[in-house]
């Protein structure tokens, strides 16, 4: 992801499914690759460093709530609000909003995000 923001210059990304994993106790974020017993923290696409690659993952305590009932995005658990910010540190880019189910209304801005702004 981290590679996508910096090829594709994204100034801001929405995190998708946060209601799905409501119900995971620990969340694992992909942050490197490990080959031969070196560690790789830069994405190479290449399917050939891809190969023999397994994945180094950083674990997040998961959030154990009913998020569909939330409608403002101060008001998400602490957790969430963790995972957004080491999302956003890991990316360099701000979450402008996250969404907490399938409906229209289900997109939580944040509350100084460019996407708001925009919206409004």
């Amino acid at each position: 992801a981290r590679w996508s923001v910096d090829v594709g210059r994204i100034d801001g990304v929405v995190l998708t499914k946060m209601d799905v994993l409501s119900s995971i106790k620990h969340i694992c974020v992909c942050i490197g690759y490990k080959q031969a017993r070196k560690e790789y923290f830069a994405y190479d696409p290449e399917p050939s460093f891809l190969k023999g690659c397994s994945p180094i993952f950083h674990r997040m305590k998961g959030w154990q709530a009913d998020l569909r009932t939330v409608r403002s995005y101060p008001d998400l658990p602490d957790e969430v609000h963790e995972f957004v910010a080491f999302v956003e540190g890991y990316l360099g880019t701000p979450v402008s909003g996250i969404t907490i189910g399938p409906r229209e209304g289900d997109l939580l801005l944040a509350p100084h995000s460019l996407l708001r702004i925009l919206m409004s």
